[in-house]
């Protein structure tokens, strides 16, 4: 049987990358521009009751808003999104009337405009919420219909990214999207963008990179406290826990306004490794919050010939010396 060993460092290692769309100047004018035209858009008028049972409504403005060059990455988890201004929702309705609404956008007030139905404020709302009212107001109208409402597109948050990022800035992201993906453009090597060689392609496939083991460890940026401000509160993200042992807890989504501090890798910073009889051992920054057994996780867990009741603790002080504590 073999042991393993857990021991605290002083020094530095570590990384930071992710992914992102829309920056700065860019994702300014746009948000206000969909402010503006937003706040403008009034649904044309519809009568339903002249529709033979069966109608095809696309408010085209909203439709505009919502996806003209807006990517989505990801599946958004409808057990968990809050809808705001900027959702782009589609109704589906059955019943004594026949039909679909497409392009309805969420307003600044957070009101949701159904021509021939009226207002529904939907602000804060989980989907399931939402549709619950919005099936009360349809049948308000419509006697015998059933109502199905989907999220057709979500809005776009702005995140700042300050610090060391050598791309700091505004960036425009989709809603639900967690830290990792929403870090990759700000943090891109200065060196490859000024490539004459790096063309759109190979920033398009360095963006799609997702982060691994040596990035999160072996990079010149700190990966194991990314600090976000959020209004009157400060979150600690560890994307080396997340990237090693799939914490989502540690890459949280991210909300509008986060400010997101990037900041080097300090050179004597404590350090902490596992080794031993362990799946991969590893050297990476110590947080005030680590444990062994989240250690050990990040480390892939025990080899099969561990003996998990020989753990050993060590610590090495700053003139280098050894001392055992378990």
């Amino acid at each position: 049987m073999k042991f393993l060993k857990i021991s605290a460092i002083l020094t530095a290692t570590l990384l930071l990358l992710g992914d992102v769309f829309y920056n700065d100047a860019t994702a300014q004018s746009m948000m206000d521009r969909r402010g503006a035209q937003t706040q403008q858009s009034q649904p044309p008028s519809l009568d339903i009751s002249r529709s033979s049972g069966t109608f095809y409504y696309v408010d085209q403005i909203g439709m505009n808003l919502g996806i003209a060059g807006l990517g989505v990455a990801e599946l958004i988890d409808t057990k968990t999104y809050l809808l705001g201004p900027g959702d782009l929702i589609s109704i589906s309705v059955t019943g004594s009337v026949n039909g679909v609404f497409r392009g309805l956008i969420i307003n600044p007030q957070g009101e949701l405009i159904i021509p021939n139905v009226g207002t529904v404020t939907v602000d804060g709302l989980l989907l399931a919420e939402a549709r619950e009212k919005i099936t009360d107001a349809i049948k308000n109208k419509f006697l015998e219909t059933e109502t199905h409402v989907s999220i057709e597109r979500p809005r776009m948050l702005m995140v700042h990214i300050v610090g060391d990022a050598p791309f700091a800035g505004g960036y425009l992201v989709p809603s639900q999207t967690r830290l990792d993906r929403a870090i990759v453009r700000a943090l891109l090597d200065p060196d490859m963008m000024a490539d004459k060689d790096f063309d759109e392609r190979a920033l398009n496939q360095e963006l799609m990179q997702p982060l691994n083991r040596e990035k999160v460890l072996n990079g010149r940026y700190s990966m194991r406290d990314i600090r976000i401000t959020r209004k009157d509160t400060e979150l600690s993200a560890d994307l080396v826990s997340y990237v090693l042992s799939g914490d989502l807890v540690s890459n949280p989504v991210l909300q509008h306004g986060d400010v997101i501090h990037i900041h080097h890798r300090q050179q004597y910073a404590p350090q902490i490794s596992v080794s031993g009889a362990v799946k991969s051992p590893l050297l990476l920054e110590y947080r005030a919050d680590d444990s062994v057994a989240g250690l050990l996780k990040m480390a892939g867990g025990l080899a099969v010939d561990a003996n998990p009741d020989n753990v050993e603790l060590v610590r090495r002080s700053q003139d280098g010396s050894l001392s055992r504590i378990s």
